[in-house]
């Protein structure tokens, strides 16, 4: 005797609807994290860019040191924000606030005096070395809601003394 069984092909409207979802689900999650990873990657490359402006803000207080330090860095006062300029294949600093660099960044350096104690180690309290100066350039820029930062600091010696 044979029982006749209906064969069913194809899938029913709920498991269109359980796939369906489950793909809606996959797709949401990769985006959200190839979006998360661009955002990552951008902020990334603003972090590098800033740390070589803060490098090349080091680098360019050393060129005004080795210009004269009498005219370019004993001329500075402690504590005051400057700002450097590239004009006429020369780096200058100046207290105008610039353009921002690449639309993007401003740098910034202070400049302060050193003490050093009675055997010659940099101290904060103690003889004053007008021929060593600390520096501290600042790299700011505006991400997401906030404005970051990224700061190196160095010291100078005037050694043509």
């Amino acid at each position: 005797m044979y029982f006749f069984q209906k064969k069913e092909d194809g899938f029913s409207i709920i498991e269109l609807l359980v796939g369906a979802s489950i793909l809606s689900v996959v797709m949401v999650s990769l985006v959200v994290v190839f979006q998360a990873f661009l955002v990552q990657s951008f902020e990334s490359l603003e972090r590098t860019q800033a740390a070589f402006l803060a490098e090349e803000g080091i680098e360019a207080v050393k060129i005004l040191r080795d210009k004269g330090w009498d005219e370019n860095i004993g001329t500075l006062s402690d504590g005051s924000d400057y700002y450097l300029v590239f004009e006429n294949n020369l780096w200058v600093a100046t207290t105008v606030p610039q353009d921002l660099i690449d639309g993007m960044f401003e740098r910034t350096f202070v400049i302060e005096s050193v003490d050093r104690d009675g055997n010659d180690d940099i101290t904060t309290s103690g003889t004053d070395d007008p021929n060593t100066k600390h520096i501290q350039i600042e790299v700011a820029w505006f991400a997401g809601s906030a404005t970051t930062t990224k700061s190196l600091e160095t010291y100078v010696t005037n050694f043509h003394e």
